[in-house]
């Protein structure tokens, strides 16, 4: 189960996932649900007795059967994403390795469809920018140690941006746009990629990620054009998109200089 509400900030919604359906059955609190032998996974965010945003005011994303016991695995329930690492899947530095969508689809790994939070407002922004599931190194790794007796016909791929992209922009006449921008996409994370340590000891602001991340979505509107890049990530070529969001930020990086001490 996914779930959804509206940051009335950003234009992008924050997502988490359970395994009972909020429309139907409300919890007080994540002790609440662990009690009645559910899970609630935070995803970086506070605990939500429901969803909602203004274009699904239930908040629900979609739902799957899976295997619980993986899921459990690949990102703990029930605990906070700024003081558990565990609950955090491998997105260890929000904002450096991904955000709530990224550990949401981490947990929906374990799902028979693998099925992510693409419906999620924003989404293809995440997606473009981090992953399918973050660029912390050891995804595929945890991946591996947490499928034992969970195996899967055809794995699906790791980062399904273009694929993704690839059906969206599918017109003859996209080819050569598309083309440039998965070029420079491949390009943009590799380098911060490469900068993943750096960036992570130096603690940037949200505003420092926000403006490296902005920089990268207005390169994408100058090969795609205001048509394309709306049609892709549904919001106007240009327009301010902060992914990372301050105060998340900010007390994971309280949680993690308290762990250092």
């Amino acid at each position: 189960m996914g779930g959804a509400r509206f940051l009335g900030r950003f234009p992008v919604d924050h997502t988490w996932v359970t395994t009972y359906d909020a429309r139907t059955s409300t919890f007080g609190d994540a002790g609440d649900v662990e009690a009645a032998g559910e899970n609630f996974w935070y995803c970086y965010g506070y605990f939500r007795p429901i969803g909602g945003t203004p274009a699904n005011p239930t908040g629900y994303l979609g739902s799957d059967a899976g295997n619980r016991a993986f899921a459990e695995c690949l990102v703990e329930p029930n605990r906070d994403s700024w003081s558990h690492d565990p609950a955090k899947g491998t997105i260890l530095a929000y904002g450096v390795d991904g955000v709530c969508h990224q550990v949401a689809n981490q947990v929906l790994y374990a799902s028979n469809g693998c099925i992510t939070v693409c419906q999620a407002r924003g989404y293809m922004l995440t997606e473009f920018r981090y992953g399918t599931y973050g660029r912390h190194p050891s995804w595929g790794a945890k991946v591996t140690s947490c499928s034992t007796g969970n195996k899967f016909a055809s794995p699906p791929p790791f980062d399904a941006f273009e694929s993704r992209a690839r059906e969206i922009l599918s017109a003859p006449e996209d080819r050569d746009a598309l083309a440039k921008l998965l070029d420079i996409r491949r390009q943009f994370l590799a380098s911060m990629d490469a900068m993943r340590s750096d960036l992570i000891a130096r603690q940037p602001s949200s505003e420092v990620l926000n403006s490296i991340n902005q920089h990268f979505f207005n390169a994408a509107a100058d090969i795609l054009g205001p048509i394309r890049y709306h049609t892709l990530f549904g919001v106007e070529a240009r327009a301010k998109v902060d992914l990372v969001d301050p105060e998340v930020l900010a007390r994971s990086g309280r949680h993690r200089q308290e762990r250092v001490r």
